[in-house]
């Protein structure tokens, strides 16, 4: 069980690295990663907190291993529903309130001896 989990882990670690390194080669500006909600009921977690131009964008990342589950089902409702409530706090604690925001997905595929695959979905909201 901890060997599976050190895995995930490493593999999720290195695909959030992939994806900062991605966003800033599109221009964006790495503001925070990997952010919990400290207080009262934990919300879950956003990977990266960038800009992009004038919005703030709070990024998700999945990393697979393989191509078995298509990008688009990695993501269920209940988690859409968290990424929303930890992202309207972190716009609360974060001074930003009236800004606009949105959340994107950036999906790492990393096979053996290939070059990692990146895809990147804006607005996932819609």
């Amino acid at each position: 069980m901890l060997g599976t989990f050190f895995v995930r882990n490493t593999l999720g670690r290195s695909g959030e690295d992939i994806a900062v390194r991605f966003l800033l080669q599109l221009g964006y500006s790495i503001v925070d990663r990997n952010v919990t909600n400290p207080q009262g009921r934990r919300l879950g977690e956003i990977d990266i907190v960038a800009i992009d131009q004038d919005c703030v964008v709070f990024i998700e990342v999945k990393t697979r291993a393989s191509k078995d589950a298509p990008l688009r089902l990695s993501i269920q409702k209940e988690k859409l529903r968290r990424l929303a409530k930890i992202g309207e706090w972190y716009m609360k604690q974060t001074n930003m309130k009236g800004k606009r925001y949105r959340f994107d997905l950036v999906g790492i595929l990393l096979l053996p001896e290939e070059k990692p695959e990146v895809t990147h979905i804006q607005s996932i909201f819609l």
